[in-house]
């Protein structure tokens, strides 16, 4: 699916760029709602992600996947990312988990200068170094050590949502039609894992986990098939880097619990950051971009 391009005063970028900013408030609501959901993970995200694949095929209007390289290929890595991210919270502490997989800028970086042969940027280096330092001093009271398999699956997570943001930057895959078939994976296995060890359903959780599909997952979705084409990999990756920050907070407004003044000093140096790259970053559609003559942010 393409989208014609609006060349309005108002820079493609920016949009593309507030647009990446409501996937990542859109991602950090997700902590909140799964304190709604006392279920096996793998069953959550199977039901989160059979609502997202109907939202995805609501505003398509179509169900139909055409299953070719790119569409599998962005699949996978979605779906290796989710995965890992989900043994990560099961072998180690979550906070541990979340932080390791925002190291993903790093290998973002990384991809950027092995596979585009790009050279990398002082200031995206340096932004991206502040904001994984205050990633680490917004979770420094909660962070333990041990745990070397959950760690590792935290780092493997990070790597992936490397690479799948580095896919659905630079590919010319069709986002939506790959999220949707990983949608759909996640759901049959979560099917399984669900005839296993069945869930306590009540009201609440079910509301929840419609809450995660439809906002968490399939929002989100459609917002970041219309940016991420539009921008570099690394900016996508740095924006998105909001998520982890705004998630604790959601969660602190329904329990009272107020972050500290190190979660506060963190927070504030990763929206600092986000502010600088915003305000410093050129307004044009970038060249490698697979959308670049015709993407719309609608």
């Amino acid at each position: 699916m393409r989208y014609t391009a609006d060349l309005s005063p108002a820079a493609p970028q920016t949009k593309a760029r507030l647009t990446v900013i409501l996937v990542a408030l859109c991602y950090s609501t997700m902590g909140a709602a799964f304190q709604f959901v006392d279920w096996n993970p793998l069953v959550i995200t199977g039901g989160r992600s059979a609502v997202a694949f109907l939202c995805l095929a609501a505003y398509r209007r179509s169900c139909r996947i055409v299953l070719n390289r790119k569409v599998l290929a962005g699949a996978l890595i979605s779906l290796f990312t989710t995965t890992a991210f989900v043994i990560a919270n099961k072998l180690t502490a979550p906070v541990n988990a979340v932080v390791l997989q925002y190291t993903n800028p790093l290998f973002v970086l990384l991809l950027c200068r092995l596979v585009l042969k790009r050279r990398l940027e002082r200031k995206e280096t340096v932004i991206s170094l502040c904001m994984m330092a205050g990633i680490v001093l917004f979770f420094a009271d909660k962070l333990s050590l041990g745990q070397v398999l959950g760690n590792l699956f935290g780092l493997l997570s990070g790597i992936g949502m490397a690479c799948s943001i580095f896919y659905a930057c630079h590919a010319k895959a069709d986002i939506q039609e790959y999220t949707m078939l990983m949608c759909l994976i996640s759901f049959f296995g979560g099917a399984l894992v669900a005839l296993a060890d069945p869930p306590c359903v009540t009201g609440s959780s079910v509301l929840a986990v419609v809450f995660l599909g439809a906002v968490g997952s399939g929002i989100s979705s459609i917002l970041y098939s219309k940016s991420a084409p539009l921008l570099n990999s690394t900016e996508v990756s740095l924006l998105l880097m909001l998520d982890p920050i705004l998630n604790p907070l959601w969660v602190a407004l329904l329990t009272g619990a107020l972050p500290g003044p190190f979660a506060l000093l963190g927070g504030g140096i990763v929206l600092g950051c986000v502010t600088i790259q915003i305000l410093t970053s050129p307004n044009k559609i970038k060249p490698d971009s697979p959308d670049a003559e015709n993407a719309r942010i609608n």
